[in-house]
């Protein structure tokens, strides 16, 4: 579960600004408080804000600090992401640090980088309430200085380990988060597995251009998701009754019918039958699978059934359907695993070619099961969804930028407004700021465009 991030000097964010899931002193839907070892975060959480507010740069500065822990090196990915409307932040570093919990254990991880190097990197992992490892990684005079110290982690049998390391192995461009997760059978083994484990699968990010793979292979061999998407699907007014998983045996066509590639991917399933390929189709959002099931080889395809006015079933292809319910079917295991697993789920636009109602009627669902287990965080420009019969007032968050291109986050909570108050007249009415400023259309002469 993610508690808390914070970044600085990056994109739109010139000073330090700070997401946050805990809770304040609000009392209603106190089933949104999911406790974990003494703390205690939100399951939800709407960010609001006019267009190039900072709402998107928000959620890459998350997946940004996400992509440099799993590919363990900096790679040129933050060039040119600093706050560039200041001098002075040029020649700061950015930073980015995250809080979040897994398997019984508090995580913090903070990482401070400039000139494709690494600054400053400080973990920490705390056990009911006590410290068992941490370590801080500095750069003292163009090298390296490392500190280990917890609980669970004796310094004295590490001191060799951290010399080479300083010295012959960590490049200044490497996370030493990563690479010390390579690092098997040592005594902090398990408190950064653990951690890198959550933030590669515990955390996931959906931008709109973001695709599902592999949903045909996850909803054919887990039967639950497949009943959970057949019984959602049915709810969402979009003429589909079920899916079906159309598999082919390609041992049964004729092997001079195929293309060069697709008899190497016949020939390492073959060979490989733990193998699992993914083929997306030219032109298309759609995708097959192939994978070797008990020797024999299958082509996997999604299709969706309708009946027709003679009640028979029809089927139709993934690439078939309107946008829309594209984008809902695409956001099935992430509804699945919210309901199932304790998942931090953090979405984009949430609302993209969707009904207001309908995106309105998922988020409610979420909001009130009181069994859901997973973590939701969106942002959005649906007013619909202001709602205090589903939204706690710290759940609610704003983006704001101001004249000088600084971008800003704050809570609704802030405002301590009544539970009775109507939040979306308030917003709409710009009472809480995060909307559009308009200049004075009256002046802009659209005769005269139209005319050019």
């Amino acid at each position: 579960m993610l508690i808390r991030f914070n970044v600085k000097n990056f994109m739109s964010f010139k000073e330090e600004v700070e997401f946050s899931c805990l809770p304040g002193k609000a009392t209603r839907l106190g089933y949104h408080k999911i406790e974990k070892e003494g703390i205690e975060v939100l399951k939800l959480g709407a960010i609001y804000g006019a267009n190039a507010s900072g709402k998107s740069n928000l959620i890459k500065s998350i997946q940004v600090l996400k992509t440099l822990i799993l590919e363990g090196e900096l790679n040129d990915l933050l060039e040119g992401k600093k706050f560039k409307l200041s001098d002075k932040n040029l020649r700061e570093p950015i930073e980015f640090s995250i809080e979040f919990m897994a398997n019984s254990l508090l995580f913090y991880y903070e990482i401070a980088v400039d000139s494709n190097i690494v600054n400053y990197e400080y973990f920490q992992c705390q056990k009911e309430n006590k410290e068992v490892f941490s370590f801080t990684r500095k750069l003292i005079d163009n090298r390296i200085k490392i500190i280990f110290s917890g609980n669970d982690v004796s310094m004295q049998n590490n001191l060799t380990l951290i010399d080479v390391i300083e010295k012959n192995l960590l490049q200044p461009q490497q996370l030493l988060l990563t690479f010390l997760s390579k690092l098997k059978e040592n005594d902090f083994s398990m408190f950064v597995e653990t951690a890198i484990n959550w933030i590669d699968l515990g955390l996931v990010i959906i931008f709109p251009f973001t695709k599902t793979n592999m949903l045909v292979q996850k909803l054919d061999e887990n039967s639950d998701l497949k009943h959970f998407t057949d019984n959602l699907i049915k709810t969402l007014s979009s003429g589909i009754i079920k899916t079906r998983i159309e598999k082919i045996n390609i041992q049964e066509i004729d092997s001079s019918l195929f293309s060069p590639e697709y008899q190497k991917d016949f020939d390492t399933l073959s060979k490989d039958p733990d193998k699992i390929i993914r083929r997306p189709l030219e032109n298309s959002s759609d995708e097959i699978i192939l994978k070797n099931e008990g020797g024999v080889v299958y082509e996997k395809r999604l299709l969706f059934e309708s009946q027709n006015d003679e009640g028979k079933d029809v089927s139709f292809k993934f690439n078939e359907q309107s946008d829309g319910t594209k984008r809902l079917i695409e956001y099935i295991p992430a509804w699945y695993s919210l309901q199932k697993f304790e998942s931090t789920f953090i979405i984009d636009e949430i609302e993209r070619s969707i009904h207001p109602l309908l995106i309105r009627e998922l988020i409610s669902k979420f909001s009130f099961s009181e069994d859901s287990k997973g973590q939701l965080i969106f942002s959005t420009h649906e007013t619909l969804l202001l709602d205090q019969d589903f939204f706690r007032t710290d759940e609610i968050w704003l983006t704001e930028k101001d004249i000088s291109g600084v971008s800003r986050i704050y809570s609704l909570a802030e405002f301590k407004e009544h539970n009775t108050i109507d939040i979306r007249k308030g917003y709409l009415n710009g009472r809480y700021g995060g909307v559009p400023f308009l200049g004075d259309l009256d002046s802009f002469n659209w005769r005269l465009l139209d005319e050019s």
